[in-house]
């Protein structure tokens, strides 16, 4: 034990001057590499290497593919909707700018956007178009997966129109509320006798 510990501690010192006189020329300390580490990587890489990246393509269960189905479907339906609501609001607004033109009201800005919101709802009904095909898609495709992901991305587009349908048409009601409040300021107000 005493030899050990002998020896142990003549290494240790044999290391420190080593170390000191490596200090005195500035000379980098080489790092021991942590092997472990190198081994880990080394596996991951050969691993990676061995196993080619595979799709998955598992096919989704007969009630699982319901499921799917059936919720595709009722996110077209409420895009339906919601493409049906935004056209009653856009009518609604075109009778407003219809009766307070007729008043004299300056109304230019709001059939502007109320023109741009016609035009962004026939874009949302072509994206609309396209969930619909992508949504038949989703029993036959090879990677379902994928066919749902599609579904999503082309959901998301659709919103985005819509949203920006929403925001012409209440642009369009603004300016047209503007422009009732400025026909008002214009006309001199009536004396009462």
């Amino acid at each position: 034990m005493k030899k050990l510990s002998a020896s142990i501690g003549v290494s240790a010192i044999s290391l420190i001057f080593a170390g000191a006189a490596l200090a005195q020329t500035n000379a980098p300390i080489p790092a021991a590499p942590n092997i472990n580490t190198q081994v880990r990587e080394q596996i991951r890489d050969t691993v990676k290497a061995v196993t080619p990246a595979k799709p998955d393509t598992r096919p989704l269960e007969a009630a699982k593919r319901k499921e799917v189905e059936k919720r595709a479907q009722g996110l077209v339906t409420s895009s339906e909707k919601i493409i049906g609501n935004t056209e009653k609001q856009i009518s609604r607004t075109n009778e407003l700018i219809s009766k307070f033109e007729a008043k004299g009201a300056s109304v230019a800005e709001a059939k502007r956007h109320i023109g741009l919101a016609v035009t962004k709802i026939s874009e949302a009904k072509t994206k609309l178009e396209e969930v619909k095909s992508a949504v038949k898609a989703i029993p036959t495709a090879t990677n379902p997966r994928d066919a749902v992901k599609t579904v999503q991305d082309k959901i998301a587009e659709f919103r985005e129109v819509v949203k920006e349908s929403h925001v012409h048409v209440v642009e369009a009601v603004s300016s047209l509320r503007n422009a009732v409040v400025r026909m008002d300021n214009q006309t001199p107000p009536t004396s009462v006798q």
